[in-house]
């Protein structure tokens, strides 16, 4: 006989109450505003799987933000907002998050439109195995890249479109011609950026703390041997994707002047060690695992792998177990 737990099922019927209540309210107070749309509570499914669950509009304008509804369900539980207050909060994200009237879901699909506007991003492959089968990619390893069109919304903020196979057929071009294009906009638009891990701390620090601050703390931890440095773009949004590119990877290791592992930290940025520095890849790979596990939000995990690049032969390979010849590095 099946045992029940009826505690978790109660939450269960609550939370989804509670998102029904809130889509309704969410979209009578766009109503008032004169806004003529619906909405249906609908799950989506994230970057790895991660599903949350959205409010998914109808009605003006073609192209229509989701409105995810988990946050807002965690923050009225615990007291840090009002039911109404959230309400408020979600129906202004709606406006502010709308597609700039003056890019439609035609110009998305002509591609003299768009060229200008593609970037590259980089998931893990085992992990979205069921996107990419609808999905334009290219696998490197255990990660894949992905192409995306930039869009202007409202508030001036950027959102992002997934070019799935339906949308790369109507804008007219091969993947070849999508992928090289895109990597050309992405290095013109959002350039890769490689930075040292004390200058990434710095910047943390003296911006939350005040420069003396910052600076003193800096001093204590000693982040000025440290042999690591960080790779992302400027936005560092996505910016993890340029380790897939080799004539970004060719310069840091032309600058380092050696071959060098990849730590994945996020779908945003990862991490770079020179290998003299490395004393075992199977320690780093642990470090992955429990960074992955306790530090990044489920949605934005790359890899638990650790990834090495040859200065010789400029290729990226995910590290195996066993010894690096020449090297005195272990897993």
């Amino acid at each position: 006989m099946e045992t029940i737990d009826y505690k978790t099922e109660v939450r269960r019927v609550e939370r989804n109450e509670f998102y029904q209540k809130f889509c309704d309210s969410v979209v009578n107070r766009l109503k008032e505003d004169g806004y003529e749309v619906s909405g249906e509570v609908k799950e989506v499914t994230k970057n790895n799987g991660v599903v949350y669950n959205g409010i998914q509009f109808q009605g003006e304008g073609n192209v229509q933000p989701v409105i995810y509804m988990d946050n807002y369900y965690d923050a009225v539980e615990h007291g840090a907002m009002t039911f109404d207050q959230a309400v408020e909060r979600a129906a202004t994200t709606y406006q502010e998050g709308q597609i700039d009237a003056g890019f439609s879901m035609d110009d998305i699909l002509n591609y003299e439109k768009v060229k200008d506007r593609l970037l590259v991003c980089v998931r893990n492959a085992e992990k979205n195995t069921e996107m990419l089968k609808d999905i334009p990619h290219e696998q490197h390893e255990d990660l894949v890249e992905m192409y995306r069109i930039q869009v202007d919304t409202n508030d001036g903020s950027v959102g992002t479109v997934l070019i799935n196979n339906q949308i790369l057929a109507q804008l007219g071009v091969d993947q070849a011609t999508l992928k090289e294009d895109a990597w050309a906009c992405m290095k013109e638009n959002d350039p890769g950026r490689l930075q040292t891990m004390h200058d990434v701390l710095f910047e943390l620090t003296t911006g939350k703390f005040g420069e003396e601050e910052g600076t003193a703390m800096m001093e204590e931890m000693g982040a000025e041997v440290c042999p690591m440095y960080v790779y992302s773009n400027q936005s560092k949004v996505n910016g993890a994707v340029y380790m897939l590119d080799k004539e970004s990877m060719s310069a840091v290791a032309d600058k380092i002047g050696e071959s060098f592992a990849i730590l994945p930290s996020s779908i945003h940025e990862c991490i770079i060690m020179p290998e003299s520095a490395v004393h075992s890849y199977g320690e780093l790979k642990t470090m992955v695992e429990e960074v992955n596990a306790t530090q990044v939000a489920p949605d934005e995990v790359l890899s638990d792998s650790v990834y090495r690049f040859d200065k010789d032969t400029q290729e990226l390979s995910m590290v195996e177990t066993g010894p690096i010849q020449g090297q005195g590095i272990t897993m």
